[in-house]
Formats: C-alpha cells, sequence, structure tokens
C-alpha cells in the first residue's frame, strides 16, 4: 500500500503547528504589552493566525472589533473562523461565515483583506469543489502579489503547490510552487512556511525514490526547526524517517518511531497524529498485530469522519480492510474496501482506487468469489498502470525539472559570479571614485585655505602698505618738522648770534655815543666859559676831551 503521498498531505494540512517562530513571539509580547481593546491589539490578534491556528486569537479578534465598530478587524476574524470551520467539517458554518466576511471586505476595498479572503475561500472550497478552488487559488495568487503582503503569499503558493502535489498528481507543478512559497516566505522570514516547505518538497523527493534530494531538504528543514523548536516539525520528519524503515522490513523501528511521534506531539496537531496512526495501522498489518492495526485504523476512519475528508478516509479503508482480511473476515474486508473504492472513485484519486481494488480482488479470491476477484483485479491493473504512467511521467517530469533547475542554479552561479566580477569591478570604480572625491575634497579644502591664506595675505598687504604709507607720511612729517625745527634753531642761533653781535656792537658804540656826548658838553663849557677858565682848568678840559677821543677811538674799533 502506497500511502507516502497521503503523509504529505496530511503533514502540509496541518494548521495548528506548535512553534517560536521569532515573529510569533514578538507578537506575543505585544499582546502581552497591550491588554487595550482597541484597533492594535485586534491586528494583532489576527496576524498571530499566520502562527497558530487556536481560536482564541480570531474569537477575541472577532469579539473586540464587533464591540468598537472595526469593521477591517471582523472580516479578518471571520475569514479566519470560516476557514477553521471548514477543515473542521462544519462547512455550512464555514460557508456562512465566509459569506459576512465577503460582504464586508466588498465594502472597504482593502487589497489586503480581499487578497485574505480570495485564499482561504478558495483552500476552502478544494474540500467541496477542487476545480473551482484550485482556480480561485490561482487567482488568489495574482491578487496576492498585487496586495504586497508576503506572508500571504507565502501561505497561497503553500496551498496550491499542495494542490498540483496531490490532487493533480503533479508533482514537478508542487516542487515548483513549494520553492516559490519558500522563497517569498525568506523575502519576510517566515519559518513556519519555509520549514513546512522543505518538509513537503523532502517527501515528494521521497516518493520519487530519490533519498539524495530528499535527506537535502530534510537536512534544510532540521536546521531550520532548530530556531523554531516545534516538536511538530520534529514529528513530520520522523514520518518519513519511520516510512524508510517500514519500506525496508524494518516494521519494529518504524514502529518505535510513530509512537514516539504519539507520545510527543500530545495532541496538539490532528493531521500529524493521523499520519503516525495510518502508518502505525499499517506497520500493525504488516506484522500481523491485527488489535494494535484494527485500534488505530479505527482512529484514523474516525478522524477522517469529524473531518468530512473524504480522501483520508477512502486511504484509512485500505488498511482497515487488509486488518479484517488478515483476520479471516473477508466480509468486512470488502465492506470497507468497497467504501474506500467509492469514496475514492467520487474524489478521483486514482492511487487509492487502485489500493483498494487489490484488497477487492484478494477478498473475493479469499471467499472464492472469483468472478468479482477478476473483475477487482482488472481494475486493480488498470489502476496501477494508471499509477505507473503518471508515475513515470512524473519521474520524468521530476528528472528534466531538476536538470532545468541545475541549469538554472548553474546560470544563477555564473551570473553570481558575474555579478561578483561586476561588484568587484564597482567596488574598484567606486573605490577610484571615492579617493577622486576624498582628493577633490582635500585640494578644494587646500585651494579654500590657499585663498584664505592669500585674503589674509592680502590683508596683511594692504595693512602693511597702509602701514608704510602712515609710515612714509609720518617720516615726511617728521622730516618736515625737522627741517623747520633745524630752521627755528637756525633763525635762533642766528637771533641769539646777531642778538650778541648786536650786543657786542651796541655796548662800544654807546661808550663812543657817551663820550661823545660828554666831548660836546665838555666842548660847550670850554667855550662858554673859555675866558673864566684858567689855563689849567682847560688844559684838564681839553686833557678831558682828549682821552675821551681815545676811549670813542678805542671802543670804535672794538666795534
Amino acid at each position: 500500500m502506497k500511502i507516502i503521498l497521503l503523509q504529505i498531505l496530511l503533514l502540509t494540512l496541518s494548521a495548528c503547528a506548535i512553534a517560536q517562530d521569532p515573529a510569533q513571539v514578538k507578537l506575543k509580547q505585544e499582546l502581552n504589552d497591550h491588554p487595550q481593546q482597541d484597533t492594535f491589539r485586534v491586528n494583532r490578534l489576527n496576524e498571530m493566525v499566520f502562527f497558530s491556528r487556536d481560536e482564541i486569537y480570531y474569537k477575541e479578534a472577532l469579539a473586540i472589533s464587533q464591540k468598537i465598530g472595526y469593521a477591517k478587524g471582523e472580516a479578518y476574524a471571520l475569514i479566519h473562523m470560516a476557514f477553521s470551520k471548514f477543515i473542521t467539517n462544519y462547512r455550512k458554518e464555514g460557508d456562512s461565515l465566509f459569506r459576512r466576511a465577503d460582504s464586508i471586505a466588498t465594502k472597504t476595498s482593502n487589497p489586503d483583506l480581499l487578497a485574505t479572503m480570495q485564499v482561504y475561500r478558495g483552500y476552502a472550497s478544494l474540500f467541496e469543489d477542487s476545480k473551482r478552488g484550485f482556480n480561485l487559488l490561482l487567482e488568489a495568487e495574482k491578487i496576492t502579489e498585487r496586495s504586497g503582503n508576503k506572508k500571504l503569499l507565502a501561505i497561497c503558493q503553500h496551498f496550491i503547490a499542495i494542490q498540483y502535489a496531490n490532487g493533480e498528481s503533479n508533482i514537478p507543478k508542487g516542487m515548483e510552487y513549494y520553492l516559490k512559497s519558500i522563497h517569498t516566505a525568506e523575502k519576510v522570514n517566515f519559518l513556519r512556511i519555509i520549514c513546512a516547505g522543505n518538509i513537503a518538497i523532502g517527501g515528494l523527493y521521497n516518493l520519487m525514490d530519490d533519498k539524495a534530494n530528499a535527506i537535502l531538504y530534510f537536512h534544510k528543514a532540521k536546521e531550520i526547526n532548530k530556531q523554531l523548536k516545534s516538536p511538530v516539525y520534529d514529528g513530520r520528519l520522523l514520518i518519513f524517517e519511520g516510512n524508510g524503515y517500514k519500506k525496508e522490513g524494518k516494521y519494529a523501528k518504524a514502529i518505535d518511531i510513530f509512537k514516539k511521534i504519539l507520545s510527543n506531539i500530545n495532541n496538539t496537531d490532528s493531521g500529524l497524529i493521523a499520519s503516525a496512526q495510518l502508518n502505525l495501522a499499517e506497520a500493525y498489518t504488516l506484522t500481523d498485530s491485527l488489535p494494535f492495526a484494527f485500534a488505530h485504523g479505527t482512529s484514523v476512519v474516525n478522524y477522517a469522519k469529524r473531518r468530512g475528508d473524504n480522501l483520508l478516509y477512502a486511504i484509512a479503508m485500505v488498511p482497515f480492510a487488509e486488518t479484517y482480511l488478515k483476520n479471516k473476515m473477508p466480509d468486512s474486508a470488502v465492506y470497507y474496501a468497497k467504501r474506500g473504492y467509492d469514496y475514492a472513485k467520487q474524489i478521483g484519486t486514482v492511487g487509492v482506487m487502485r489500493d483498494n481494488a487489490e484488497v477487492l480482488a484478494r477478498a473475493y479470491a479469499y471467499k472464492k468469489d472469483f468472478a468479482n476477484a477478476y473483475s477487482y483485479q482488472l481494475l486493480y491493473n488498470d489502476h496501477r498502470d494508471s499509477v505507473l504512467n503518471t508515475d513515470i511521467r512524473n519521474r520524468s517530469a521530476v528528472a528534466q525539472y531538476n536538470a532545468d533547475l541545475e541549469k538554472k542554479q548553474e546560470q544563477i552561479a555564473a551570473l553570481h559570479d558575474q555579478k561578483k566580477i561586476q561588484q568587484n569591478y564597482l567596488y574598484g570604480v567606486l573605490a577610484v571614485l571615492l579617493l577622486i572625491i576624498l582628493t577633490t575634497f582635500i585640494l578644494l579644502k587646500s585651494n579654500r585655505q590657499k585663498q584664505k591664506a592669500n585674503n589674509l595675505l592680502k590683508k596683511q598687504k594692504l595693512e602693511t602698505e597702509d602701514q608704510r604709507d602712515q609710515t612714509n607720511k609720518a617720516l615726511t612729517d617728521l622730516q618736515q618738522t625737522q627741517k623747520q625745527l633745524i630752521q627755528s634753531e637756525k633763525m635762533a642761533s642766528l637771533g641769539e648770534l646777531t642778538a650778541g653781535i648786536a650786543h657786542e656792537i651796541q655796548n662800544p658804540l654807546n661808550f663812543v655815543n657817551n663820550f661823545a656826548e660828554v666831548n660836546n658838553e665838555l666842548i660847550e663849557e670850554l667855550k662858554s666859559q673859555k675866558s673864566k677858565l684858567k689855563s689849567e682848568e682847560q688844559d684838564e678840559l681839553l686833557n678831558d676831551i682828549f682821552q675821551n677821543n681815545e676811549k670813542i677811538n678805542h671802543h670804535g674799533k672794538r666795534a
């Protein structure tokens, strides 16, 4: 029985993965720090749905939004609530909630809200009309790309990948969309989708028996989960490890791993639990541990009924019917295998039709109803050939896809090398440009300093010239003053000399004048008293006149 593809489907559909995404931790902290019932809290509650499908978040968001009249927040909460109803088989309620959300989204005309509505409505529609739902998802991808919401786009591409790989049996296209989803999620570090995408791709490679690539992508998922620390993702990886042991016939090891998953997961991820139990049912059937196989098979069947998951129900019928057949209860085996076949036929899943037809052929043969046994053997052969053809096409397409991918990676590597060369060239040009700019800056700075120095020198020169002119003027004035002083001194000296000369001349002239006047008086006395004077007196007067004349002569010579 080939139920590996179901593992991928169950694991990918799991919506309640418990993880410690850094963005999720940040959101929780913001919610703890902001208990106020306002739009901020509503937006954070609705954003938490990207990381956890726990209903407490969208229920609180809905209650607060309705209380404060926040239409956009109400619409987001209704969308997530509707989606939750759909995947838990309450589809009428889900459809009603979607219609309410759609009415609000249409009124608000908010691009992101409309895109969210389209994505989740499209995926929910896969449960009722896979073709319609798939078309809605493909259209949703275009709408979401325009809205710019990378997290929502990554989820949308992840949903499309699921449908391509599982609903359309187009594994290469599924791989392509898982890679697109991972690439989109990496832009916003959306670790949950990155990890889930790598697990899904690893599972598809595992289905194609390409162990090297399967291990590569599983290893990537493990590395990412070191940040998330999610037991759910650990469990998803263990599913594939257990399947490996089961394929090799190491059933005890496989059973231990599947039991370990159930003990670690603690009912936190129903899809993972169903996958582990389905594998346990098959492993126990192969080891003829029929009571255990029946118990786990019953759990999976009940889970499928609760969810209204006809595909899971049809697949679960295979180990369930096989258990009854090994327990020598062919009628029960026919009953359950027939139900599984009819559900698979209704869905159009050829691989599941093949597995149920095989059980039916063997069950009818056990009953010795060879006509029905032969009929179902023919159906089994047809379905087997169809699956083989599809498998061959997928393997061929995957091989071509890997070749194309390798070629693209080589081209990317070449472009990367070329880009590196261009970057190095650019860095060189930038370095030269920077050097030129730096040199220019230094030259400009130096030029400015020179201009500043020149201006200062000019100013100093002008000041020096002004001082020189003032000094020259002062010197001229000083020289003029000096000349004037010399002239004044000369004139003063001349005046003193003249005064001295005049004094020296005036003194003898005064004597000349005085003695001349005395002589005149003596002569007048001599004339007037000539008759009266004696000879001696006359001689004395004449002698006096003579002496005076001598003095006049002496002082005249002196002058």
